[in-house]
């Protein structure tokens, strides 16, 4: 959070100014990747802001299995493209120190998916055999947090839909006295949760995005990476 830094402030800020002046000030799209944090995973997705056409437009030709619209943060690198103008991506895939090869072939992919389709590099020399690319839209997302303290374990994974009710995961009192469950109170799909061993209360614990169809968004999502694995031996 600290675009567009400053060259007389902190060395992270002095970093963002930086890049600010010499990079962001020549691009004309970006794409922006992330992964989750250490134990947290999230489901392959791209992000655009909202009411950002050329972005949308971007993420489709990008075709991860999931594309949301999620709101600016002040500070961030994607609120200082779109000050600029520029249409971005934010890219969210797999998590910190782990290579998730499903996270890794939809962004590669995914780069040379939009490199072709600005024309930036020229189309594929021959027709690909790969079927169409389903991709889900979310409507919108969010977080199923611990009921309390303890030891959790997750009974669901990503791209599973859930429903009101469905049982998440559970919740063990360190002592071996009692379990408690993490239900969800709404109907989507997971696209981000914690494998940490122990939580407390109030810990977001699993990332639930809202589909007009959650079990036909969960169906295209399973089976966009059935299509990347048969077709991993190229992208070109």
């Amino acid at each position: 959070r600290l675009f567009p830094g400053s060259p007389d402030g902190s060395l992270g800020g002095r970093l963002a100014a930086t890049f600010a002046s010499e990079v962001v000030s020549v691009c004309d799209y970006a794409i922006d990747f992330h992964t989750g944090a250490s134990g947290r995973p999230n489901l392959p997705q791209i992000r655009v802001s909202p009411n950002d056409p050329s972005a949308l437009e971007l993420a489709r030709a990008f075709k991860p299995p999931v594309i949301m619209e999620t709101a600016l943060r002040e500070g961030s690198l994607r609120s200082l493209f779109s000050k600029h103008e520029i249409p971005s991506l934010l890219y969210e895939g797999g998590e910190a120190f782990r290579l998730h090869p499903p996270a890794v072939r939809f962004g590669l992919r995914g780069v040379f998916s939009v490199m072709q389709h600005l024309e930036m590099l020229p189309p594929p020399r021959k027709r690909k055999t790969e079927p169409r690319t389903r991709i889900a839209t979310a409507t919108g997302t969010t977080w199923v947090r611990a009921p309390q303290g303890g030891l959790f374990t997750p009974l669901r994974e990503l791209g599973n839909a859930v429903s009101p009710g469905s049982k998440l995961g559970l919740v063990g009192d360190p002592f071996g006295r009692h379990e408690t469950s993490v239900i969800s109170e709404q109907e989507g799909v997971i696209i981000g949760m914690t494998r940490e061993a122990t939580v407390d209360e109030g810990d977001a614990l699993f990332h639930v995005a809202t589909f007009e169809n959650p079990e036909r968004a969960e169906a295209h999502i399973q089976r966009s990476e059935e299509i990347l694995e048969e077709h991993s031996g190229g992208f070109g």
